[in-house]
């Protein structure tokens, strides 16, 4: 368990974390605020549920930090 959160999860949530960012500066600066909003509340939504269905457990709680 210490190698998957110490050598896998870690960076994945880091490179996760930079990934999102990018997507939502791109975002910013291509839509307008109301097309931004109701972008990131659908993959809010879809990410919810792909990550219940396809993530461990002991993993979840770290994408909601």
């Amino acid at each position: 368990m210490d190698h998957y959160e110490n050598d896998f999860e870690a960076l994945m949530l880091k490179d996760t974390s930079a990934y999102y960012s990018r997507e939502a500066s791109n975002q910013i600066l291509a839509d307008s605020c109301l097309d931004y909003m109701v972008k990131s509340e659908r993959l809010k939504i879809n990410t919810s549920m792909q990550d219940k269905s396809e993530i461990e457990s002991f993993s979840q709680r770290n994408f909601t930090k």
